[in-house]
């Protein structure tokens, strides 16, 4: 084999490997998971999803239903703790006042209930 043939061959087969290679990236999904669903509330809803759908932050509106309930359970645990410097972290990179989530953080955090009535 000469040499140019030997270097046309390797040409080929690298081009080929590389092609096969693009097309199966082609079909691979974007991501690893669906982003979820996103609900829509009734103006008067009190639950947490909704509240925090109407609280007027943008990125809340368009996080996935289970995202924004993890999310609030990370905010209730910061109402449960009622550490000061956790929350202000919270309002400063997020933009939610935990106190204020208390009465939609009591539907998936039973915690915070006993939290906001002490009982005695």
């Amino acid at each position: 084999m000469s040499r140019n043939s030997w270097r046309w061959w390797a040409a080929a087969l690298l081009t080929g490997v590389a092609l096969v290679a693009l097309v199966l990236l082609a079909f691979l999904p974007v991501t690893d998971r669906a982003p979820g669903a996103v609900s829509a509330c009734p103006a008067d809803a009190s639950d947490f999803v909704c509240a925090a759908r109407q609280s007027g932050n943008e990125p809340y509106k368009r996080l996935p239903d289970r995202e924004l309930l993890a999310f609030g359970r990370r905010l209730c645990g910061a109402y449960i703790r009622r550490d000061p410097a956790e929350i202000a972290r919270i309002q400063e990179r997020g933009g939610v006042h935990v106190l204020a989530m208390a009465g939609a953080l009591t539907g998936i955090c039973p915690r915070a209930a006993d939290v906001r009535t002490p009982r005695g």
